[in-house]
């Protein structure tokens, strides 16, 4: 899964980060399940431990549009309620890591080769992310802001806003604490 591999690196990256990664489901109902499931684990935990302030800061369900269109749009307003973000990478995670190099394209397989064409992903699947090739991320930060940016200009709306990521948003947040605590 390259989500979880992706993740894994950045928290070898920032150190002082506890980033706990779970590849779970592949649709983004069972994600979301698994991710509540996580939130209540954690919330008992801390009530057994009289420890409130030791909880998670974000719980993020990071996930691809592919054929889940329809079940994103019912998730995504309902979701932030409870405590969850939900990021979504249209048409696929691939977006976020041909940021780090170019601007990516918006179909599916396209945006697939355009990776492996990078050389952002290698394996016999093309899902391991090169690591080397995703140093850059002021760079793919400001990729993915400006095809939100563009969405927006123009008045395109998920699930049509292909391509398009957030997972800039969860990497500042991760850069921004191990900022916090070093």
């Amino acid at each position: 899964m390259t989500e979880k591999r992706y993740f894994d690196m950045v928290e070898r990256q920032l150190r002082t980060v506890n980033v706990k990664v779970v590849a779970s489901h592949r649709d983004p109902g069972g994600l979301v399940e698994k991710a509540r499931a996580l939130l209540d684990a954690d919330a008992a935990e801390a009530a057994d431990h009289h420890d409130q302030g030791n909880r998670w800061d974000r719980v993020y369900v990071v996930t691809d549009v592919d054929e889940f269109a329809p079940q994103l749009t019912h998730l995504q307003d309902r979701v932030r309620l409870e405590g969850i973000d939900l990021v979504v990478s249209n048409p696929c995670f691939e977006v976020w890591l041909v940021c780090y190099q170019a601007r990516p394209v918006a179909d599916g397989r396209g945006v697939r080769q355009q990776a492996r064409d990078l050389g952002l992903v290698t394996g016999p699947r093309g899902k391991d992310p090169v690591l080397g090739r995703l140093e850059d991320f002021d760079r793919a930060e400001r990729m993915a802001r400006e095809l939100r940016a563009a969405h927006q200009r123009n008045g395109v709306v998920f699930p049509h806003d292909a391509p398009s990521t957030r997972v800039d948003e969860v990497v500042r947040f991760l850069r921004d604490k191990a900022a916090e605590s070093s």
